[in-house]
C-alpha cells in the first residue's frame, strides 16, 4: 500500500532525520539503527517500506489495513526523513513504546 509522505515538518521527522544522518554509515552497512523518540506513545508497528527516488509524494509499505488513519505516525515520519536524506531503497521500520528501529533490507 502506498502512503503519502509527511507534508509538515514534525518533531518526529526532525528527530529521525538528525539521528539517521548521524548513523547513516551504520544503517547503510546493514546494521539496525535505534532512534529514541522520547515519547512513550503512538501506534506500534513493524513495517517494510520502499523509498523511491522517482516518487516525491508517497512511499510503498507492506501495511495491510483499510484504515490509513491507523498507519503509525512515527514510522511515517521516519520514512519521510529517509526521503529527505535521499536514502532510497527498502527498509524495515519498527516502533514500540517510543523506540524506532530502522534496518536497510
Amino acid at each position: 500500500m502506498n502512503i503519502e509522505y509527511n507534508k509538515q515538518k514534525t518533531n518526529f521527522r526532525k528527530t529521525c532525520r538528525n539521528e539517521i544522518k548521524l548513523k547513516a554509515q551504520k544503517l547503510l552497512s546493514g546494521d539496525t539503527v535505534d532512534i529514541d523518540l522520547g515519547k512513550r506513545d503512538g501506534y506500534p508497528g513493524d513495517i517494510k517500506v520502499k523509498i523511491k527516488e522517482s516518487d516525491e509524494t508517497e512511499f510503498w509499505s507492506d501495511y495491510d489495513s483499510t484504515d490509513l488513519t491507523r498507519f503509525p505516525a512515527r514510522i511515517k515520519g521516519c520514512a519521510t526523513a529517509l526521503k529527505d536524506l535521499d536514502m532510497y531503497g527498502k527498509y524495515r521500520i519498527q516502533h514500540e513504546d517510543g523506540l524506532l528501529q530502522v534496518t536497510k533490507i
